[in-house]
């Protein structure tokens, strides 16, 4: 497959420089702008940032200021390995793309200063996972700009905020990023968007955009925190990874388990369908009163709220609402919190049975749609599906069947 990957696009490193290596680097990178009109120099308060016009994939950040009394001086190197390698803004790096980013890396410092280190010898501060999806060459049958739809009514971990932005030019005020779910906790950010719609006149593909035009990004930005966190996680497991975290931390199976952890809990795992064909499946199974009822109440309540996170925030609000201390509030509160935690559950058994909780409007006349990264899996790997999964399979493949 041409675009549709699971790597990283983005990774970033900081070499810690004492100020006579500083002031030697900030010489060198001046003589290097002057001798090659390629590159470009910008200040940004105390940074002052390199870049080239011709999109070598590499950016330059010089870093010299004073924070809490201690200097902080050094050069943060941020680099998109497709982009340096073969000028690809669309695919996902993979581990095995970094000998020849190493080398590139490596001839461009030694052009540049003595002081610029070797690649892999600097601390690891940023890695951006992801998981690409073409959906023409997945064959997903959903428009891009209604997957996106999709995504923005999905699940927001606990703990987790829309990221804002300060809009100068209108409401000169903070607000919410338009056509995208970008979240943030600490040192994790979620930004899943359409490429496409993300590439405008400013970006340096925009000429060739049109490429990107069915391709959706669900990236899980991880700064030095997180990274130190997957670091202790891999060496509890024995698992080799050297001390400056590159060998242990861009790998194909970090990459994978970072992105979909993070895809399985916010998009979930199950395919997506009508409000109707969803408890029709549900229905399907036999379940017992209780738990169908639940399962078909939760998918009701996301489909009239319109995104999981919607639906949920409303039970606790109604939780919340429930005012005193006497005998009937705190049985009402009681009540209240437990259907919190069967909604909670009802998710877990929709991913089981392979139903998303999102379900498709009726005035699109689409009646499902594949789990992009389930459709991703399937062209990918030659799986061994679990008899659960066979089953929910099956029972799938029985409504489609009906509607045919």
């Amino acid at each position: 497959m041409e675009h549709s990957s699971i790597g990283y696009h983005t990774f970033s490193f900081f070499q810690k420089t004492t100020p006579e290596e500083f002031s030697v680097l900030t010489s060198d990178f001046i003589e290097y702008a002057r001798k090659n009109s390629n590159v470009k120099c910008f200040n940004n308060k105390n940074i002052w940032i390199y870049c080239y016009t011709d999109h070598k994939g590499i950016i330059w950040n010089l870093i010299n200021y004073v924070y809490n009394g201690y200097l902080n001086c050094g050069v943060k190197v941020i680099i998109d390995p497709k982009v340096m390698i073969e000028e690809n803004y669309i695919t996902a790096a993979n581990e095995s793309d970094l000998g020849k980013t190493a080398k590139i890396y490596n001839d461009e410092c030694h052009k540049i200063s003595q002081i610029l280190l070797d690649f892999g010898s600097s601390t690891l501060n940023r890695a951006d996972f992801c998981i690409n999806i073409d959906l023409a060459e997945l064959g997903i049958n959903c428009p891009p700009d209604k997957m996106m739809e999709l995504i923005m009514r999905a699940n927001i971990p606990k703990g987790y905020k829309n990221k804002k932005y300060y809009d100068s030019e209108k409401s000169h005020r903070k607000r919410k990023y338009e056509g995208s779910l970008y979240l943030n906790k600490g040192p994790v950010t979620i930004n899943y968007y359409w490429k496409y719609d993300q590439q405008s006149e400013k970006h340096p593909n925009f000429e060739n955009r049109e490429e990107s035009y069915n391709v959706i990004r669900y990236e899980v930005q991880c700064e030095y925190q997180k990274l130190y966190e997957i670091t202790e996680k891999l060496q509890s497991q024995s698992y080799e990874c050297n001390g400056e975290w590159f060998s242990g931390l861009l790998t194909d199976s970090v990459a994978e388990d970072v992105a979909t952890s993070y895809y399985n809990k916010i998009i979930r795992k199950g395919d997506y369908f009508t409000l109707d064909g969803a408890e029709y499946i549900v229905k399907s199974y036999g379940f017992n009163s209780q738990k169908e009822e639940r399962m078909i109440y939760a998918l009701g309540l996301i489909s009239e709220r319109r995104s999981i996170h919607n639906a949920l925030k409303h039970l606790k609000k109604e939780a919340e609402r429930v005012d005193g201390y006497d005998k009937f509030s705190v049985e009402l509160r009681k009540v209240k919190e437990k259907k919190i935690k069967q909604f909670k559950k009802s998710l877990d058994d929709l991913d089981e049975i392979l139903v998303n909780p999102v379900t498709i409007p009726t005035r699109w006349n689409i009646k499902h749609i594949i789990n992009p990264l389930r459709a991703y899996y399937n062209q990918t790997y030659e799986q061994l599906i679990s008899t659960a999964e066979a089953d929910a399979l099956n029972h799938i493949n029985d409504y489609l069947n009906k509607c045919s």
